[in-house]
């Protein structure tokens, strides 16, 4: 192909090319920009040369031997039209290649911490209105945080402990998170060029939306609050879309065992230390099935609790790895809450998350809680976390009123 490309550039300069030859490297050019270089380098030396033939020509001319130089330049007055016009062609491209170059740059508007950025083998600290370009790598401290802006308007906050490369050779806007947490509002990106963002375990493709990302040892967590985004794990090409939730996308393939579908008898009871929760099965509105389970809260004026809680009879096996459940909000007044534990058998708890109402994107969010990996820590009101002695799953709703659907509570397992 380059050798083709180069033929075409002399035969067109040189005026030999004919019609078809000319729309053929038009479209070569449109194809493979990266040559548009080698026309106009390959035209420089063209100008040079005719320069040194016209001299020649004059030269010549005084001796006598030829009757001047105008009629041999008249024969290059076609190729010279032809070269020109494709010279404007190539330098629109060249434009539009400084225009994506400058659309793939990133600009720092806020810093804290330690933060760093690499350009091969060089470091230094990452300054206010410094820029990003692709090849670079952006590295945060324990206390290190950076926020960055492309030109369209897409932000991306860098958190504490991250590792973030901006992948070079690439049209499109395409990021590798090695590590740590980034936080991206995405302004809509060209149909067919999606925002892509890597992870060691998955791929994250997005046209426009609002998530966290968050990169762990054997685990991708997804939390996307608005938009949608297409998944696919780089191990075996499985492809997935994603709605607005909470997603922990492992490195391996992961087995679903539905816990709980609300389509038998109500297996959710009032918790007798707690404010109470109306509790009733919903016909109307479900994720799947026929029934969701529809929970209604109203903080009492008097009351020692602030909260109100359900309890669900729950166990865990050794090989179950995120909790996944299904929620829609209703209504809600701010700073209504809602968070999820499990319970021991001792009554201790184990707080799995914690959410604002708000959070919340409309309609069904799907969400995936990775269970506790670290048993050495504390329960809340007890002894260490022990999977062995969960009893049951406990829904509460916090603060102030708000009626939540849930649905599916599934959990996720190693095959």
């Amino acid at each position: 192909m380059k050798d083709r490309i180069q033929e075409l550039i002399h035969m067109y300069l040189d005026g030999s090319a004919v019609r078809a030859e000319e729309d053929e490297l038009r479209l070569l050019l449109e194809k493979h920009p990266e040559h548009i270089e080698t026309l106009f380098r390959t035209s420089e030396d063209h100008i040079d040369l005719r320069a040194v033939l016209a001299e020649e020509s004059s030269a010549l001319a005084a001796t006598g031997l030829v009757s001047g130089p105008a009629r041999r330049f008249r024969r290059w007055l076609v190729p010279l039209a032809a070269a020109a016009t494709i010279l404007i062609v190539a330098g629109y491209y060249r434009h539009m290649q400084h225009a994506t170059r400058r659309s793939l740059m990133l600009t720092v508007v806020q810093i804290a911490g330690a933060v760093e950025r690499a350009a091969g083998d060089t470091a230094v600290a990452l300054a206010l209105d410094a820029v990003v370009r692709p090849g670079d790598l952006v590295t945060t401290g324990k206390d290190g945080s950076a926020t960055m802006k492309y030109p369209d308007g897409t932000v991306l906050v860098v958190g504490a402990r991250s590792m973030l490369t901006l992948l070079p050779r690439s049209k499109a806007k395409r990021l590798q998170i090695h590590c740590g947490t980034l936080v991206a509002d995405i302004a809509p990106q060209p149909r067919g060029d999606p925002l892509v963002m890597s992870t060691p375990h998955w791929d994250v493709e997005v046209l426009g939306t609002r998530l966290t990302l968050t990169v762990r040892q054997d685990t991708t967590r997804v939390e996307l609050s608005e938009g949608r985004a297409r998944v696919t794990r780089l191990a075996d090409g499985e492809t997935m879309d994603i709605r607005p939730g909470r997603y922990v996308l492992q490195s391996r393939e992961l087995k679903v065992r539905t816990v709980e579908d609300h389509e038998g008898k109500l297996n959710w009871k009032q918790y007798e230390h707690s404010n109470p929760i109306g509790l009733e099965r919903c016909s109307s509105n479900s994720y799947s099935g026929a029934y969701s389970l529809r929970l209604s809260y109203e903080q009492p004026r008097v009351s020692r609790w602030t909260y109100g809680q359900v309890t669900h009879p729950f166990t865990l096996q050794p090989s179950d790895k995120a909790l996944r459940l299904h929620i829609l909000l209703e209504s809600f007044v701010e700073n209504a809450s809602w968070n999820i534990a499990f319970m021991m058998g001792d009554r201790s708890c184990w707080l799995i998350d914690s959410t604002m109402c708000w959070d919340l994107a409309p309609g069904w969010n799907v969400i995936d809680l990775p269970l506790p990996d670290n048993p050495e820590r504390q329960t809340r009101h007890g002894g260490p976390y022990d999977p062995a002695k969960v009893r049951a799953l406990v829904f509460s709703m916090c603060q102030k009123p708000a009626v939540v659907l849930i649905d599916d509570f599934q959990l996720l397992e190693e095959q």
